[in-house]
């Protein structure tokens, strides 16, 4: 068990994300949403909360990471695909990025052509 996790209140794991997500403690949110995945690999709203709370802490390659499991576990949103290109590339990782977004088969039109 990790120090601290216990605290939280089973029932306000969920309050306590979010509080800490809106209060910028990126890393104690992080901290939890591990705890969590511990007990629930493929819990889709701790991958994505922990990706999202790893690409506001600045680091993108571990957010990549928890896209590239989202978009695995959920093939259909295509948001986590986007997401998992995006942490790519602003890790730096732009080839990663670009075939993430190749593999997809996300198509990306520009909307100005629709427009004419």
């Amino acid at each position: 068990m990790i120090e601290g996790v216990a605290a939280v209140p089973e029932n306000q794991y969920t309050s306590t994300i979010y509080s800490l997500i809106k209060d910028e403690e990126y890393a104690e949110a992080i901290r939890i949403l591990e705890y969590e995945l511990q007990n629930f690999p493929r819990s889709r709203a701790a991958l994505s909360l922990l990706g999202y709370c790893h690409y506001h802490n600045n680091d993108y390659q571990r957010a990549a990471n928890a896209y590239e499991k989202l978009s695995k576990i959920c093939p259909t949103m295509d948001e986590y695909k986007i997401y998992h290109a995006q942490s790519l590339f602003k890790a730096g990782a732009y080839a990663a990025s670009d075939r993430a977004i190749t593999n997809s088969k996300l198509l990306v039109t520009n909307n100005n052509n629709n427009n004419n």
